[in-house]
């Protein structure tokens, strides 16, 4: 018999080290409530050179965002409107496939 353990977003993303890579799912799928948990923890001076991978996601892309250089590392695989203007600023990477 399997049991189910349920665990809040901040206890799921305690697994990420710095210097991990993340990929997080496309479109709409990106699970938002992680992102904001990783942010925070982030914005605390928990993580640093975390790499996050993507395809096109949907909704908010807080990691992308100035506050986060040092922190967090977008190399996404396509630039939408979500993380447009930071990759053009400089603050993440795109890589064409």
């Amino acid at each position: 018999m399997s049991i189910l353990k349920t665990v809040t977003p901040d206890e799921a993303v305690r697994v990420i080290k710095s210097g991990d890579h993340i990929h997080l799912s496309s479109v709409a799928s990106s699970p938002q409530c992680l992102v904001s948990a990783m942010c925070r923890r982030g914005q605390v001076g928990e993580l640093e050179n975390v790499h996050i991978h993507h395809l096109h996601t949907e909704g908010p892309a807080p990691y992308v965002n100035p506050e986060f250089e040092g922190i967090f590392q977008l190399e996404s695989f396509f630039v939408g409107p979500n993380v447009r203007k930071q990759t053009q600023d400089g603050f993440a990477d795109y890589i064409p496939v």
